[in-house]
């Protein structure tokens, strides 16, 4: 019996996620360069024509891994909207990221990688300067409406405050304290720490 339409467009569906799931495996683990369309095409159990009747080429397939952080931003301003209260906001970013960090690792590896890359950064500024653009905004307002007086330079530190916790961790997940840290942001953070700190 026939595929139907749907059962088709499943099958599409689940063989593109597949050789994005192993293409981002890859160049977590391999890095982005040293990783080719064999090396993907392998370790998904396909054959490489296959993947080029999904991705023109690896440089769209990490365009569209890094396109998911798009949804990660819009899954954030979403959350947000919901909650009225400022402390609430950061207490929800930090709870977000550092849950994101431990579930999506190769994700992180891939992010890290790639900014320590001058070269792969001109392969995805395009999308994080977007990003940047979308959500930089929204976060100067919330540092604004928790009291800070300098609420674009807080979250500009928060911000790389973040990038440095994944960056440490990834380089030593043996012995880097990611718990402890979680709980100091959310100290540091809370609202009763901004209140006395705005106060000086």
């Amino acid at each position: 019996m026939p595929r139907t339409k749907e059962q088709n467009e499943q099958i599409r569906a689940r063989t593109k996620q597949l050789i994005i799931d192993k293409a981002l495996a890859l160049f977590s683990e391999k890095g982005f360069a040293a990783t080719t369309v064999d090396d993907i095409a392998g370790s998904a159990g396909i054959s490489k024509g296959l993947i080029y009747n999904y991705f023109d080429s690896k440089e769209a397939i990490l365009d569209t891994i890094w396109s998911e952080v798009y949804k990660i931003a819009e899954t954030i301003d979403a959350e947000l909207k919901n909650l009225k209260s400022p402390y609430d906001k950061i207490r929800y970013f930090i709870n977000f990221t550092f849950d994101f960090l431990v579930k999506n690792e190769n994700f992180w590896k891939l992010y890290v990688s790639i900014a320590l890359q001058p070269n792969m950064l001109k392969k995805t500024e395009h999308i994080t300067f977007e990003i940047s653009r979308k959500m930089m905004p929204k976060a100067f307002e919330i540092f604004k409406e928790a009291g800070f007086k300098n609420p674009a330079e807080e979250a500009y530190f928060f911000s790389t405050s973040l990038d440095g916790i994944a960056l440490n961790y990834f380089f030593d997940k043996k012995n880097f304290p990611l718990d402890k840290m979680h709980k100091f942001l959310l100290d540091y953070y809370s609202e009763k720490s901004i209140r006395k700190r705005n106060r000086n």
